[in-house]
This record gives structure tokens, sequence and C-alpha cells, in this order.
């Protein structure tokens, strides 16, 4: 029994090593690049409204790219054969005896888009309620008034690279540890795509906003940002 004991001893010993190895290995990004730090913006209070020909290019423009056109009309193929049948065993019809009841406080209309899908998001921060859409941001008090907007979003950037093409799906954050607003929009330049990021300079959107533009590979879709003490970290889906 000795004699098989040191060799399995010996065995696991170099398992457990060669995990240790290779876990102590570090992984490193292909490529590293530094973002363009353009400046800061003006205040997004004195930014020129949609016109109402701006609105209508965009009406134009939506209607000819149809790239999303199957969600004008849903088609439900496997509905016949799809499981469960019959009512939904756990659906929550009400609320619960016991919880109070939570009404909105206050509830008002915000932008409408002529893209399909519209791509809405928003945030609310400590006075205000920021909305983007595709290509549009606004930004309202909490009561609901329109205090910025609605604005072409790449105006937002103020003429970093890439801003001459206002592509859309933009998302807004606000991140409380910092108490800042922090925007993002791609844009498809057909050679070079670009992230085109802002982080307000105060916790007033309404204001002025520092302006990043980042080198990015092929169409950066569906972003998402982590926010940390150390800074904001992005994921996308790229197709390359």
């Amino acid at each position: 029994m000795k004699s098989l004991t040191i060799p399995v001893g010996v065995f696991l010993f170099l398992i457990l090593t060669l995990n240790v190895i290779s876990q102590d290995k570090s992984i490193d990004p292909s490529l590293i690049i530094t973002g363009e730090f353009l400046g800061e913006t003006p205040p997004l209070r004195d930014l020129p409204t949609l016109s109402d020909a701006e609105w209508q290019a965009m009406v134009i423009k939506a209607e000819r790219k149809m790239l999303n056109p199957k969600l004008r009309t849903r088609s439900y193929p496997f509905a016949e054969t799809a499981l469960p049948k019959g009512p939904d065993p756990v659906w929550q019809k009400e609320m619960p005896a016991g919880r109070e009841n939570r009404a909105p406080i206050i509830n008002f209309a915000g932008q409408d888009s002529p893209y399909y899908p519209p791509d809405a998001n928003g945030t609310a921060g400590p006075n205000h309620y920021m909305q983007t859409i595709n290509t549009v941001y606004a930004i309202y008090s909490k009561t609901g008034t329109l205090v910025a907007g609605p604005t072409a979003m790449n105006l937002l950037f103020n003429g970093v690279i890439g801003t001459e093409y206002n592509d859309g799906d933009p998302i807004v954050l606000y991140d409380e540890q910092a108490d800042r607003w922090l925007a993002a929009e791609f844009s498809i330049t057909g050679t070079n795509d670009h992230m085109l990021i802002a982080v307000s300079t105060t916790n007033d959107p309404t204001g002025t906003w520092y302006a990043y533009s980042f080198d990015v590979a092929d169409t950066p879709d569906y972003e998402k940002f982590g926010i940390w003490q150390d800074g904001y970290y992005m994921g996308t889906n790229n197709s390359a």
C-alpha cells in the first residue's frame, strides 16, 4: 500500500501545481488603444432643438432604411404547438394584500421616434430625467417640464470624431457614486467605427459634458456599461 501512496501523492501534487500555474497566467488584450478626449461641450440647454425639417428627414430615413421590418408585423409561427397551453399558472394578476399600493408619483409623455425599434431608454438623477431614443435626447425636470432638447444625439458630443454620423442606439446612465451622467452612442463610419461617450461635468445634465471618442472594432452594438469606483466598463456585441 505504501508503494501506491507515494506515486498518487506526487500525481496529486503535480495536478495542484499545474492548476496554480494556469490560474496565475495573465490574459492580455490583443490591442490596447487610448480614447481621444475632445474637451468640454457647450451646455446642452443651449444646443438647438430638433427642427420640423430634421424630424421629417428622420421619418424619411427610417422608412427607407427598414432595418427591422419584421418588428412592424409580429409573426408567431409556432403558436399552435408552443407550450404551456391554457392560462399561465404563475401569472400574478393582482398585488399581494399585505403590500401598500405604489402608484407613480408623476407620469408624462416622452419623445417619439420614427425608427423601428426606437431604442428608448432613460434614467433619473437627483433633479432631472434624461431620455434617449434613436438619434435624439431630451432632458426633463422631475415634474415633467422639458428643460433641454429634443436635440440630435450627435450634437451632445460636440464634434468629436464620428459625430458626423448620427447613428443612434444611444444609452444614458446616472452614476450615483460620482453624481454624474454618462451618455453613449455608436458611430458607424464605414471604415473606422467609433463609440462616442460623454460624462457630465456636474450633476446637472443640461450643463457641460466631457466628450470622448473611441476607435472600436466592427459595429459596437448593444453597448452595456458597468459603473465602478475607478472607471466605466463597457461591453458590446461585435460581429467580428
